[in-house]
């Protein structure tokens, strides 16, 4: 396990050396939303000595490469919520979708049912105490990261020190890269004229003064 020093970026490796540790078989959590890592997501699928991945997470952002046509033999996408990048997998039968509450996530993994070998987490950088924040997405990656038995650790300068339950101590983290990279965000597009009316009738429904 890595210790917290001053000078704990030396220990820092490549996205590359970091996902060096997954083998065939695997079962991996990937961090989601704003917090995907992308570069962990990247140096993983660049592999190709892997066979029957298979990947669990929410709704990513970003490129999702593990679930590729053509690469349905090395990786096995588990949707727990489907987002945009993944539906298209989804709905041709090449990745799977498990319905499930998002409350019940984290028993997921803490109960055993599904035994991760790793969690891919990008965090915030450590205080001088040690901890981590799971930053814009904390969702089932608290459970992720106290039951994987390999904790990868994407540190962005970027991601910002959010509070509550959601530290995860830098002495329980085996493999990190660092990066410097604005937050995946969610680009909103132009309401057409059938989003223009129904925000014209919602309007006439909201009175001045209303509380929503």
């Amino acid at each position: 396990m890595i210790t917290i020093q001053p000078n704990w970026s030396s220990q820092a490796v490549s996205a590359a050396e970091a996902v060096a540790g997954i083998r065939s078989g695997a079962k991996i959590f990937i961090h989601g939303a704003a917090a995907t890592p992308t570069a962990l997501v990247a140096a993983l699928c660049a592999r190709r000595d892997l066979e029957n991945v298979r990947v669990y997470h929410l709704h990513t952002a970003g490129p999702a490469p593990f679930a590729a046509p053509g690469r349905e033999r090395e990786f096995r996408s588990v949707s727990l919520f489907t987002g945009g990048p993944l539906r298209t997998a989804v709905a041709e039968g090449r990745a799977d979708f498990v319905p499930i509450f998002l409350s019940d996530i984290p028993a997921l993994f803490l109960s055993g049912q599904v035994k991760l070998d790793a969690a891919f987490l990008s965090l915030s950088l450590p205080d001088a105490h040690g901890n981590c924040s799971l930053g814009t997405s904390c969702d089932g990656a608290k459970a992720a990261a106290e039951t994987a038995k390999l904790v990868v650790v994407e540190f962005n300068a970027r991601m910002p020190r959010t509070h509550g339950n959601n530290v995860v101590p830098f002495s329980h983290i085996d493999a990190f890269t660092l990066v410097d990279r604005p937050l995946h965000e969610h680009a909103v597009e132009a309401g057409g004229d059938i989003e223009n009316l129904i925000g014209e009738i919602v309007a006439e429904l909201v009175e001045d003064g209303s509380t929503l």
